[in-house]
Parts: structure tokens; C-alpha cells; sequence
């Protein structure tokens, strides 16, 4: 399949014809709508090159383009068929000629630079760029590519199409083969025909993705006035930014859009160089409103800018990067460098540098003075806090020790009267149990010291003592017989133990052994033994006998009780 190109006959627009078994007889021109006959008008007549003569022939068949006169073919020889780089029209010049013009967009072609991409075209199968140190951006010489050829693209680098001021397709690290599948945006534009050696244009760019521009700034003086100033200070500063290609396809496209829309399409290759003094002018044109705004809105003196270029580069950071996401570039974190703020000297900067510093020395002495006031102040205040905390203190312990004291003595106290409790029953127990082992009770007690009393000192009344008294007066005067009488046994009851003792003296044990009937508890065993006091019989071992239900009273000797208490003397069964 062959192409030529013919003019409209109306409105002489260049129109691109095919030929073979499928091309079109007729064709409708783009501008004026006149459908043509391509049969009929593909002759054309151009003037002989060599001699000047009228020469008409069948623009299908260059070979038909003979002069008449000098018999030069016009079309052959030393014609070369070329594509305009901006609208691909296919044309036939000179193989000598320098520049060519475009009959249909009138793009000046360079016909050498032209011719010579055409030929390294013919053996760019394989696609790739080695990648150069500092080198950002590669343009390869080849522009037509068949189908089929292979792009090779290394890590750390992108691959771009590039056509008609456009990043199309991007490919990644990795080997690729150039099909209409994986370039859908250059396959949208040159709307493919399905020929399987269809060659295409394109510009194909390498751009690094890892590298890291260094751009080197200097901002001149510029004027600035300091919050609380009636004057411009002029203001200048230097310092350093590293800008590198964000992450994602869409990025890169905007970055080599960026950069290639605004440079001449005939350079090979961006270097660090180059992308330095690009982006210098962008930070430079900027910094200084950015400087003078940041300055302004965070109200920092400009006697302190040289302490504050951290917090300024990490603020003008922020800035650019907003800026920079329309080319698709980023300044990372800590790569925003204010190494240096100047100020111009002159002399209402030094004078006003004095008055703030007199401010200045004013301040610090007033907050001094103010310092001390407020540390006298404290320490009066702790002085008085110490003392009040002091007599708190010693009231505290005058109450603790007043009440340890009060506890102590009531302790003492009770002590002491548990002490006299304890020996007061301990003296009534004793007595309680003298009087039990004597066998009678408190109220023959009571009795017995009344009529002791009563015979010794006389009865209330009777005018004497115990040695005038008689059993008269005493009957007279009241007394029942029952307190003689308690006397009277009481006495005869302590008396009667001594005088049978006195009258078992000197006699022979077995003589004055007690009788069983006297001994408490004793018990005769079957076998013969007698008065036996123990639980089981030293003779046979046989248990005592179960006893029956009387007992007999402590108190005053009354026996075989089946009460509870004694019907004599009331004491409760022991």
C-alpha cells in the first residue's frame, strides 16, 4: 500500500491519498467539502527543478515525472519520501535540500535531521537508554517504530510517548513490545489500520523517576517592612532545594509536558544543568513574596531570622510543593534550605536596631526588677506559710500528746481498778471457798458476826457492854433466836471436827478410819472391797457402779437431796 498527496482543486489544501486494492476512488477534502475524483485528478504539472519546464504526470507514479524538455525525472533519483513531524504528512524531497516546507500545516522541516532519523528508524527494533549520570530526561533518535519492536526500560526510569506537545503512553521497568493492546493512547490518535508492519511516529522520552535535581537559589535584596516599623528593611537570602518526580504515571506527564512544552523539541537530552537554571527562576521569582508573607504572618522580628531558618525552610517547603504538584514534582521533607538571611545595613535600620535594643535592655531590667519584687513577695509568703505551718505542727502534737497522756491515765485507771477487781474476787473466791469447804454459807457468816458483835460492844440501847448483858435483854431488846442459834451451831459446827479429833487421838489407824456412810462418793465393790473412792475396784478392776440421783448439800450437810436446791439452806445443787 503506497501514499501520495494531491491538491484539492477548489482549495488547493494538500489532501494524503492511498493506493492499492483498497484504497478509495473518491475522497472528500477536510476544508471545502468537495468530493474528488482521485482517478481524475491525481495528474498534477510541477516545473523541471533542472531546466525550468512545464512537467504534468500521475502523482500515483513518480517515475511518470519526466521533463520534456531535459528529460529529468522530477519524483526520482534523488527524491526521498520524509513525514512532517507535526503532521505526519508524507512527502517527497530532496535528498540534498536542507529545509523543506509543509504544504499542509507549513512546519520548516530540517530535510538532513529528517532523513537521517529515517534511517536509524529502519534498525530501531530494540528501544532502550542506558542512562546517563545527570542526565534526567532522554529523548531516543528513533521517531517511527513498526509494530512489534521491543522497548526496553531499566529501573528507575519511565518511558513516555511523546506526540504533538502530548505524554501519551508510559511504561514502566521491564521489557515491552509494542503493540496496539499496551499503547491505547498513540493507537487513539493514528487510528490503526490492521497491517501487521504498520510503522508509527512517536517521540520517546526516558525520564529518571530515582534522581534528585539539587537547584542552588539566591534571592536579591527586597524590601520588607518589620511588624512595628515605619520603614523598608531590604532583605536577601541563599539557599538550596533538591526537587525529584513524584511516584504515579499521571506525574511523569505532567512533568515532561512541563518541561518539553517549554523548550526547543530539537534537544536530546536534560541535564541537571538545565533543570537547575529552569527551576532556579521558578523559586527565585517566588520566594520573595512567599519570604516577605511567611514573615509577616507569623510576626517574626528581623533581628531573629537568621535563628529562625528552620522554621522559615520547612514553611516555604509547604509552599512550593503546592506549586510543584502541577509539574508533578516534590521537594521532600528536610531538602528546603535557608542557609542564609542578610540584611542591607543603612542608617535607619542601625537606628532602629538601637532603639529596639534599648527596648530591649528596658524590658529585661524591668522584668528583673519584677523578678526580684515577685521573689521577695514568695519568699515572705513562704516565711509566713512556715510559721502558720509550724504552730499547726506544734498544735498537733500538744493535742496527741494530751490525748497519749489521757490514755495512759485512763488506762491506769482501769488497770488499777481491774487489778482491785480482780483481787477482791479473787479474795471473796477464796473466802467464798473457805466458807464451802467449812460448810456454811454467807448469810451464817453475816449471822455470826452480828451476834459476836452483839455479845461483845451489847445491843443498841442497853446501856452496856458484853459483860452486863443477859439473855434477857437480849430477847428484849428484838434479837431473834435464830441469830443466837446460827451462832450456836456455827460454833458447834467448827468445834465438832476438832473435838473428834481430839478424841480419835492415839488411836490405831484402822480405829479412826471414816466410816463409808461419811466418805463422799465412796462405793462397796461385789467382790468384798469397801469404801473404794476411785472409778474402778483395785481389787477386781470392776466399774463403780452408776449412783442414784440425790446428792447431798455442801453447805450444810443436809443429805440425800433429790431437788435442785437444799430444802435447808437453799444452796442450788453443786
Amino acid at each position: 500500500m503506497g501514499k501520495y498527496v494531491m491538491e484539492c482543486p477548489r482549495c488547493q489544501t494538500p489532501l494524503q491519498v492511498s493506493t492499492g486494492l483498497f484504497a478509495k476512488n473518491k475522497i472528500t477534502c477536510p476544508k471545502c467539502k468537495r468530493e474528488i475524483d482521485v482517478a481524475l485528478e491525481k495528474m498534477a504539472e510541477e516545473a523541471c527543478p533542472r531546466c525550468g519546464g512545464r512537467v504534468i504526470y500521475d502523482r500515483s507514479k513518480p517515475s511518470s515525472a519526466v521533463c520534456p524538455t531535459c528529460h529529468t525525472n522530477i519524483k526520482s533519483g534523488n527524491q526521498e519520501e520524509i513525514t512532517c513531524p507535526t503532521c505526519q504528512m508524507h512527502l517527497n524531497v530532496d535528498k540534498s535540500a536542507k529545509s523543506y516546507t509543509c504544504p499542509q500545516c507549513k512546519t520548516s522541516i530540517d530535510v538532513q535531521a529528517r532523513l537521517a532519523q529515517k534511517e536509524s528508524s529502519k534498525m530501531a527494533q530494540v528501544v532502550k537508554w542506558e542512562g546517563e549520570n545527570g542526565v534526567f530526561i532522554y529523548r531516543h533518535p528513533a521517531e517511527n517504530f513498526k509494530l512489534g519492536s521491543q522497548l526496553i526500560v531499566k529501573e528507575s526510569q519511565k518511558a513516555i510517548f511523546f506526540r504533538n506537545g502530548q505524554a501519551l503512553d508510559v511504561f514502566g521497568p521491564g521489557r515491552h513490545t509494542l503493540e496496539t493492546q499496551n499503547l491505547p493512547l498513540i493507537g487513539e490518535i493514528l487510528k490503526y489500520p490492521t497491517d501487521a508492519d504498520l510503522t508509527f511516529s512517536s517521540q520517546v522520552y526516558f525520564v529518571r523517576t530515582d534522581g534528585v535535581m539539587p537547584v542552588k537559589w539566591a534571592l536579591p535584596y527586597t524590601p520588607l517592612r518589620n511588624p512595628g516599623m515605619n520603614f523598608y528593611v531590604q532583605v536577601g537570602a541563599c539557599g538550596s532545594a533538591d526537587i525529584q518526580v513524584m511516584e504515579g504515571n499521571e506525574n511523569v506527564r505532567k512533568f515532561l509536558a512541563k518541561v518539553i512544552g517549554t523548550s526547543d523539541t530539537a534537544i536530546e537530552q536534560y541535564d541537571s544543568a538545565y533543570l537547575e537554571n529552569k527551576f532556579r527562576d521558578y523559586i527565585v521569582t517566588r520566594i520573595g513574596s512567599f519570604l516577605t508573607d511567611i514573615i509577616t504572618s507569623s510576626n517574626i522580628n528581623i533581628l531573629d531570622l537568621s535563628s529562625k531558618r528552620a522554621q522559615l525552610s520547612d514553611m516555604l517547603i509547604k509552599e512550593y510543593n503546592e506549586m510543584l504538584e502541577e509539574y508533578g514534582l516534590v521537594i521532600p521533607p528536610k531538602h528546603f534550605m535557608v542557609t542564609e538571611i542578610k540584611l542591607q545595613q543603612s542608617a535607619e535600620l542601625d537606628a532602629w536596631i538601637r532603639q529596639e535594643s534599648d527596648k530591649v535592655l528596658k524590658l529585661r531590667e524591668e522584668g528583673i526588677l519584677k523578678a526580684e519584687a515577685e521573689a521577695r513577695q514568695g519568699r515572705i509568703l513562704v516565711e509566713a506559710q512556715t510559721e502558720a505551718q509550724k504552730d499547726i505542727i506544734s498544735a498537733h502534737a500538744k493535742a496527741e500528746a494530751n490525748i497519749l497522756a489521757s490514755r495512759a491515765e485512763a488506762e491506769g485507771i482501769r488497770l488499777t481498778a481491774q487489778a482491785n477487781a480482780e483481787a477482791y474476787t479473787a479474795q471473796a473466791v477464796a473466802e467464798a471457798e473457805e466458807m464451802r469447804l467449812k460448810g456454811y454459807t454467807y448469810a451464817d457468816e453475816t449471822s455470826r458476826q452480828l451476834g459476836l458483835e452483839a455479845m461483845q460492844n451489847g445491843l443498841p440501847g442497853t446501856g452496856g457492854g458484853a459483860s452486863g448483858s443477859s439473855l434477857g435483854d437480849i430477847v428484849g431488846l428484838g434479837v431473834g433466836m435464830s441469830v443466837l442459834g446460827g451462832v450456836v451451831n456455827m460454833t458447834r459446827d467448827i468445834m465438832n471436827p476438832v473435838m473428834d479429833q481430839m478424841s480419835d487421838f492415839g488411836k490405831r489407824p484402822e480405829e479412826t478410819a471414816i466410816p463409808q456412810s461419811n466418805l463422799v462418793g465412796a462405793w462397796n465393790c461385789t467382790c468384798g472391797k469397801s469404801c473404794i473412792t476411785s472409778k474402778f475396784c483395785p481389787d477386781c478392776g470392776a466399774r463403780k457402779p452408776a449412783t442414784d440421783s440425790t446428792w447431798n448439800c455442801s453447805n450444810c450437810g443436809q443429805r440425800d437431796i433429790s431437788s435442785n436446791f437444799c430444802p435447808n439452806c437453799g444452796s442450788k445443787k453443786g
